[in-house]
């Protein structure tokens, strides 16, 4: 475009379509943003389920099993 033209029809309809794709751009990733984290947050979960079952798992070898043979499991605690 020349230095003191005015935008034409085809200049707007250009930027409009490259706003409206930008626009739904933004919203697909928006929407993306809110199902990760809601995986996160179900990660976080499972996780701290995990975490809990390993605690218990270890409380088990320990209780039933003679401190020599907790090695066998992963587990270094000196009691």
């Amino acid at each position: 475009m020349k230095k003191g033209s005015y935008a034409d029809q085809t200049f707007i309809s250009g930027l409009e379509t490259v706003y409206l794709q930008a626009q739904k751009l933004d919203d697909e990733q928006e929407a993306l943003k809110a199902r990760l984290q809601e995986k996160t947050t179900e990660l976080d979960g499972v996780l701290e389920d995990l975490a809990l079952k390993v605690s218990e798992g270890k409380k088990i070898v320990k209780l039933d099993l003679p401190k020599e043979s907790w090695k066998e499991f992963g587990i270094t605690d000196a009691r």
